[in-house]
């Protein structure tokens, strides 16, 4: 874990370079600094209630998603991303195939899904604030961690939802390749493009904040 690259540059960057902007979009800006607490702010709400949990993320281009990925992946978990704009009857049958235990979503989706699901854990835009902690990032210790860092869902044409299982070391070799050979400057700018639910958004996500 504590060799996990994408988790170790948040942090690295965070400390070196507290005040470049990490997230921006039209209603606010956030920091390196401010994101990097919000991710141990996040992951430890998600570890009190379940190391290792498999999370489906309901959301947008926006702060509570790209928290809620790196917050996963320090709470041992694995995530699911689905995009907003999905059907909700899609959602539900993601949700079900992968008995996910903990759903972060929007509040405006909240009372759907909280009717559907009533024994599920929920977090929301709500559960994030970047109040230090005393924590140390290094000294975690998990007792459990998923060898998954995410699943991807497919268009799925048959009418079946299909899931792509990606590994934590694939993703951080993944990222790895995407620092060393995109080579962005500190401080650069960059869009984000696909939704949250394609995969290519991990290129523009990881690819961007992992190099400050």
């Amino acid at each position: 874990m504590k060799n996990f690259f994408p988790l170790n540059q948040i942090y690295k960057i965070s400390k070196k370079f507290p005040t470049i902007i990490a997230v921006e979009s039209s209603k606010k800006s956030f920091s390196y600094e401010n994101f990097f607490h919000m991710v141990l702010n996040l992951s430890k709400k998600i570890i009190l209630k379940k190391e290792g949990a498999t999370v489906v993320i309901i959301g947008e281009k926006n702060i509570l998603s790209y928290v809620s990925f790196f917050s996963v992946l320090r709470a041992g978990g694995t995530y699911i991303p689905l995009s907003s704009n999905l059907p909700i009857e899609r959602v539900i049958k993601i949700i079900s195939l992968t008995k996910a235990e903990i759903i972060i979503s929007e509040s405006k989706n909240l009372t759907i899904l909280k009717k559907e699901f009533p024994k599920k854990i929920f977090f929301s835009e709500k559960d994030l604030n970047s109040e230090i902690l005393k924590e140390n990032f290094k000294k975690q210790n998990l007792r459990k961690i998923n060898k998954l860092a995410y699943i991807i869902f497919t268009s799925g044409s048959t009418g079946v939802p299909k899931g792509v299982c990606i590994s934590r070391r694939s993703l951080d070799h993944y990222v790895k390749w995407l620092y060393t050979k995109l080579k962005i400057p500190i401080g650069s700018r960059c869009s984000q493009f696909p939704e949250i639910g394609f995969d290519l958004s991990v290129t523009d996500i990881y690819g961007t904040l992992c190099s400050g």
